[in-house]
């Protein structure tokens, strides 16, 4: 949520998939692959997407961001997640 004109985001909570027997994350086609470096960040309290990462390849991810989140502000949060 918004904290003194601050958006606060968390991750996402993942779903238990019975078949696959694993927790998931819905990313619409934009991530193929399973990683630990999947993330998604909503707003506290919304499901309002404003962030995900999610691996297309083995050294490849796609980043999606939408405003408030800059550009710069997305690429810092991708370099987090993968340091590497």
């Amino acid at each position: 949520g918004q904290r003194d004109g601050l958006l606060s985001l968390v991750n996402t909570t993942p779903t238990w998939n019975e078949e696959l027997r694993t927790y998931t994350l819905e990313y619409n086609g934009r991530a193929t692959l399973a990683s630990v470096k999947n993330i998604q960040l909503v707003p506290e309290g919304s499901a309002e997407l404003h962030f995900q990462m999610g691996k297309v390849s083995e050294h490849r991810f796609n980043v999606d961001w939408k405003a408030p989140v800059s550009p710069i502000q997305a690429f810092a949060i991708a370099r987090l997640a993968d340091p590497s």
